[in-house]
């Protein structure tokens, strides 16, 4: 399908992200995927990600976009909007 459909951008899920600071074969897959996704021209985007080594390797492995509560914790709508105004 990656191949076929319109798509702009792939997203990590977080059970992927999850442990790539702790184990070689995690971070293996997870470099593989991004590498494969970059060299068909799409964006990457990790979700779930918590800590910096997590934040750092995706990075290197060429990963610009991320979800999780590293960022920014889940909030509601009203704190989001006031958020938003102050960015």
């Amino acid at each position: 399908y990656l191949k076929i459909l319109p798509l702009d951008q792939l997203k990590l899920d977080h059970a992927l992200t999850a442990d790539i600071a702790s184990t070689g074969k995690g971070r293996i897959i997870v470099r593989a995927i991004i590498a494969m996704a970059l060299e068909l021209e799409l964006d990457v985007v990790a979700e779930g990600v918590e800590t910096w080594p997590q934040h750092d390797l995706l990075a290197q492995a060429g990963c610009r976009y991320y979800q999780g509560f590293l960022h920014g914790a889940p909030m509601s709508e009203a704190a989001f909007l006031d958020f938003a105004a102050r960015v």
